[in-house]
């Protein structure tokens, strides 16, 4: 896709396929999660009744009445949940085995607010731990927003985490609670008398060879993630063996699945045809 031009210097070249946009940097020399830790003892039990209850109800029969039950499980546990608690916390999976080192380094990428979790089952722990490896070579900055399984894909959402500027003209601090109208009016001012000599700072040699060497990197990123995309659409995501778009039995529910995960799952493989 082609990056229009006055985003040129956004944080992540915004506008770039599975691209979180309009994110800044807070703190260039730290990774946003750094600090995080993990859930307290109690909070991870009701985490845990509470990711339970949801198998229950994603198990649950056509039956009116189970799936009901279900359901108001599955609300009466909300309510004694702390979401930004369990958002900021570190949750590294608990079958990560041998992959929890290198997922808590994923989980440290991920900003507050945005659930440091991984949404995949562990079959594609390989794959998603190896990208991770591959984009922090090239962007040794860059920001997790989101890891999942959607529709038997993997979606892997991302910021590059730089952001060029003149590094003799550091960005002004930005007024968060102005005091009176004049204070907020300077600070507006003070960020668009800055925005524009960064604009020509990124005019003069060394910012454009600057933009160009993180564009392409940004780019070969992007090579990256797709190609762990594809790899996981033929990946089981339960036991890693190769798989195949598979659909639960009776529901619109898709997972990718060998032969054997499927049948254990009550999915299904879906024909060729109806992929699309």
């Amino acid at each position: 896709m082609m990056v229009d031009q006055s985003l040129k210097n956004a944080p992540s070249a915004a506008c770039r396929p599975r691209t979180v946009v309009g994110v800044t940097e807070i703190d260039p020399t730290r990774l946003p999660g750094e600090d995080a830790e993990p859930l307290p003892a109690d909070a991870r039990i009701r985490w845990d009744t509470f990711k339970s209850a949801i198998g229950e109800l994603m198990a649950a029969s056509d039956e009116t009445d189970e799936t009901e039950a279900a359901v108001r499980a599955v609300r009466q546990l909300m309510r004694g949940l702390d979401a930004e608690q369990y958002a900021d916390a570190l949750n590294v999976p608990e079958d990560a085995g041998e992959f929890a080192d290198r997922l808590r380094g994923m989980l440290v990428r991920i900003p507050d607010g945005w659930g440091r979790w991984i949404s995949c089952e562990r079959g594609w722990y390989p794959l998603i731990t190896e990208l991770d490896r591959a984009l922090a070579a090239v962007l040794p900055r860059y920001r997790i927003y989101q890891v999942k399984e959607k529709f038997a894909g993997l979606r892997f959402y991302w910021d590059s985490g730089e952001r060029i500027v003149d590094p003799n003209d550091p960005e002004p601090a930005v007024v968060v609670d102005a005091e009176s109208a004049a204070e907020e009016a300077r600070s507006l001012a003070d960020d668009e008398a800055w925005q524009r000599r960064l604009s020509r700072y990124l005019e003069t040699p060394e910012g454009r060879a600057r933009q160009e060497d993180l564009d392409r990197r940004i780019e070969l990123a992007e090579r990256l993630v797709k190609r762990a995309e594809a790899l996981a659409a033929t990946t089981c995501e339960r036991c890693g063996e190769p798989g195949q778009r598979c659909q639960r039995r009776n529901r619109a529910w898709y997972k990718t699945l060998c032969g054997t995960c499927a049948g254990a799952a009550g999915y299904e493989p879906v024909p060729d045809d109806d992929d699309d």
